[in-house]
C-alpha cells in the first residue's frame, strides 16, 4: 500500500495562496460593483418617490384649499387611537385596516353621515391578521371634519 498524499513545494504552495488571495480579491470586487448598482438603483428609485411625493403633496394643498373655499363640513381626516398592547407594527396593521373601512366617509359632508352606521362598522368588527382574530370594541368616537375614532382591540 503506497501514501497517496499530495505533498506540495513551497512553490505549489505560494502558488496555491497566490490564486486564494486574488479570488478573494476577485470576489470583492464583484460584490463592490454589485452593491454599487444596487445602490445607484435604490438612491434613483428614493428621488422618483420622493417627486410623488412632492406633487401629491402639492395635490393635497390645493385640494385643501378648494375645500375651505366651498366651506362645507367635510370629513377630512381620521385620527384612530388603539387601546391595547399589542407591538406598533400589528396597531399599524390595525390601522390600515380601520383606514380601508372609513374610506368610503372621507370627503362626506358630516350631515350626512349616519353615526349609528359608523358604530355598526366599528363595533365587534372582526380582524385577522397573521392567522390571529382581534376584536374591535368602539369606545367612542367624535364626528367633525378631523374624526376620532377611540377603539379597544382583544386578542
Amino acid at each position: 500500500m503506497s501514501n497517496s498524499f499530495y505533498i506540495f513545494t513551497r512553490k505549489h504552495l505560494r502558488i496555491l495562496i497566490a490564486v486564494f488571495i486574488l479570488g478573494i480579491f476577485i470576489g470583492t470586487l464583484c460584490l463592490n460593483l454589485f452593491l454599487s448598482w444596487k445602490i445607484d438603483s435604490l438612491i434613483l428609485e428614493n428621488k422618483v418617490l420622493e417627486k410623488e411625493i412632492s406633487e401629491k403633496q402639492n395635490q393635497i394643498t390645493r385640494l385643501e384649499e378648494s375645500l375651505q373655499k366651498h366651506k362645507q363640513d367635510t370629513i377630512t381626516s381620521l385620527k384612530i387611537t388603539l387601546k391595547t398592547d399589542l407591538n406598533q407594527h400589528k396597531q399599524q396593521q390595525i390601522k390600515e385596516k380601520i383606514f380601508k373601512l372609513f374610506d368610503n366617509y372621507f370627503g362626506k359632508e358630516i350631515s350626512e353621515v349616519d353615526p349609528l352606521t359608523i358604530r355598526d362598522i366599528f363595533h365587534n368588527r372582526r380582524i385577522i391578521m397573521e392567522n390571529k382574530e382581534y376584536t374591535l370594541k368602539l369606545i367612542f368616537f367624535v364626528l367633525k371634519q378631523e374624526t376620532e375614532l377611540y377603539i379597544f382591540v382583544e386578542n
